[in-house]
């Protein structure tokens, strides 16, 4: 695999390490002659999409310069050159050094090295190092101006890999190359004890920086494998929870289709057996109203039931009768209501709860021995004619003003509608009336006419 340098934008000082015999050399020397053929325009050897830097200069210290008869030692020579370095050096500039700060006390040199490259950086110049220090390893991992690579190192066979690894600085490995050249394990592992503490635990840091990137690596791969099954199981998600919204909607037509097939039909019934003896006529209202709760048990009425205690004030949900429960019958699930002066038995599912109920303004009072009359809450003239219809709820009015009621409804349906007009003109004049209006139509709609007594 081919050497990938990079230098970021942000990037003015990169710091190669890692092991000797690395390749750490070979990058530096490869990022520099590469960049000369390019200012050169012979044609270079990299991957279609690379791209060079137009430097203006380039400086390298690449090589031990030592002089006798010059009297430069190692340190000596690279000095002269980093001297000439920070004075020529600067914006659009390439610096290139090998093992800046050797040839002399570690912590001096990693001292002059650092020293150095701050004042490079200052001056615009762009730098790229090889090192051991550790001064300049650590210096990497805080500055952002500054980018750590490690060269990739076989331990196993101790081969360079030629590969630059970025983000995270290479440790030396030197004890370990010392003893496969030769060097008897006994002193290597005397030579471990004597590695000071500070720099036991860089090398060690090194060493974890090293395995946590590898765990980094392995769980971005594997946060790329699950956010592909995670995509998948979206899409699945998306696909059954249309298909489910289907099913649904033709369930829920089929319900409304049959619940208004049996409504019509049970409209039918009445309407057929209108003109008949009350029995037949409340029959048909029976089957009208079975109809209508079948159908809300189909549309998904899930109301949770009702179960009324004696003392509850309730009112009857398809009248609008206000009574209080005295007595019920959880077997057959109806209860004994006291609606105004009259008793009446009602299905639990036919009561809905109310507050406590409003005293009356006044208490209406009737002549001692006055009967009490057997007081309906609703009347049904449907089929009899105005005269006839106008007497009956002239009478059911009367009765219903007399047990207290606060509110009863007239069935006169809806036909002509000359009977819904003679009637709401007699309420109209009706001094016991103190409102009136269509039922909802849940409830009969125009077909019949709530009143609210006075």
């Amino acid at each position: 695999m081919p050497i990938e340098i990079v230098i970021n934008e942000n990037t003015s000082t990169l710091v190669i390490s890692g092991a000797n015999t690395g390749g750490k050399t070979v990058a530096l020397k490869t990022l520099g002659l590469l960049t000369l053929m390019a200012l050169s325009g012979i044609p270079i050897p990299a991957d279609e999409g690379s791209e060079a830097v137009i430097f203006t200069a380039i400086f390298a210290d690449i090589g031990d310069r030592q002089d006798i008869i010059a009297s430069l030692s190692t340190f000596s020579a690279h000095v002269k050159r980093l001297k000439e370095f920070l004075l020529l050096a600067g914006r659009g500039s390439l610096v290139l050094i090998d093992e800046i700060g050797v040839g002399t006390d570690p912590s001096e040199g990693s001292a002059l090295a650092l020293a150095a490259l701050e004042t490079l950086k200052k001056n615009g110049a762009v730098t790229v190092v090889t090192t051991h220090h550790n001064l300049l390893k650590a210096q990497a991992q805080i500055d952002p101006a500054y980018m750590n690579a490690s060269v990739e190192f076989d331990e196993s066979s101790l081969q360079p890999l030629y590969r630059l690894h970025y983000g995270i600085p290479g440790p030396s490995l030197g004890l370990m190359i010392a003893e496969s050249l030769g060097i008897p394990s006994e002193l290597i592992s005397r030579a471990r004890l004597y590695i000071k503490e500070k720099e036991g635990a860089f090398i060690e840091s090194v060493r974890l920086l090293e395995e946590e990137k590898e765990k980094i690596s392995r769980m971005k791969d594997e946060i790329a494998a699950l956010e592909v099954k995670w995509k998948a199981a979206v899409e699945r998600l998306t696909t059954g929870r249309e298909l489910i919204l289907k099913k649904a909607q033709g369930k829920a037509d089929l319900a409304i289709e049959d619940a208004r097939r049996e409504f019509k039909e049970a409209i039918e019934k009445f309407k057929e057996e209108k003109a008949a003896s009350p029995a037949a006529r409340a029959r048909a209202e029976e089957r009208v109203r079975m109809a209508a709760k079948k159908a809300l048990e189909r549309l998904g009425d899930k109301r949770e039931q009702y179960v009324p205690a004696i003392g509850d004030n309730v009112v009857i949900m398809d009248s609008n009768t206000k009574g209080v429960v005295i007595r019920t019958d959880a077997n057959a699930k109806k209860a004994e209501l006291q609606a105004g002066n009259i008793k009446v038995w009602v299905d639990f599912d036919r009561l809905e709860k109310k507050g406590e109920e409003k005293k009356p303004k006044f208490a209406r009072s009737r002549p001692s021995g006055f009967a009490e009359p057997e007081t309906r809450t609703s009347v049904n003239v449907i089929g009899t004619r105005v005269d006839e219809a106008l007497a009956v709820v002239t009478r059911f009015l009367d009765d219903a003003h007399a047990a207290g009621l606060d509110s009863v409804e007239i069935i006169h349906g809806i036909g002509t509608g000359a009977l819904s007009k003679a009637i709401h003109e007699l309420l109209s004049k009706s001094g016991i009336v103190k409102n009136f209006h269509h039922a909802d139509p849940k409830r009969g709609g125009g077909g019949v006419t709530v009143v609210e007594m006075a």
